[in-house]
């Protein structure tokens, strides 16, 4: 899978959810941010 969309130039996702770890340490922070992007992209509305 390429990084961007050949039909419109926009990036790609992965349709696969990450995979859940209790032991993952780092699993509040990347809500966090994603949280953050998500607000910003309902300002740019």
């Amino acid at each position: 899978m390429s990084e961007t969309c050949p039909a419109d130039g926009t990036q790609t996702r992965s349709t696969v959810p990450m995979r859940f770890s209790p032991g993952d340490r780092y699993a509040k922070y990347r809500r966090a941010l994603m949280e953050e992007v998500m607000k910003q992209k309902q300002k740019e509305e």
